[in-house]
């Protein structure tokens, strides 16, 4: 399959690093009726979330989805139970699987609706919108 213009928003996509190189772990999850997520591993390793222990996690919107930072004081609280569960905020609780990125290196947990992967799977599929 050709590769998209050097200019292609779509590029690095059809042209990912080699398997092992990315610092991104990504996994999917479904919100819960009551509006949590559980997070994957690496995200509660990476924001300090101990099973059994309640905590609060700081959270930014961005676009199309949530950013939770490790580090960064900045954003809305919120609540993380014991089983790891982020309850979402309002916006996020309806819309279906939602893809969950850890960037240990940057220190950054993004959540957002799986559509955003629809362009990956239209140029994998070669489907013209």
């Amino acid at each position: 399959m050709p590769l998209p213009p050097a200019n292609s928003p779509l590029r690095h996509i059809a042209d990912p690093a080699p398997p092992g190189s990315t610092p991104w772990v990504w996994a999917i999850g479904q919100p819960e009726a009551a509006g949590r997520l559980r997070v994957p591993a690496p995200a509660r390793e990476l924001l300090g979330l101990h099973h059994g222990h309640p905590d609060h996690v700081r959270g930014l919107c961005h676009q199309a989805g949530l950013v939770l930072h490790a580090a960064n004081p900045a954003g809305g609280r919120l609540r993380v139970d014991g089983a790891g569960r982020v309850t979402l905020p309002m916006w996020l609780r309806d819309r279906g699987p939602l893809a969950i990125g850890t960037n240990a290196p940057a220190g950054v947990v993004v959540i957002a609706p799986t559509a955003v992967l629809d362009p990956v799977g239209d140029l994998l599929a070669r489907i013209r919108r």
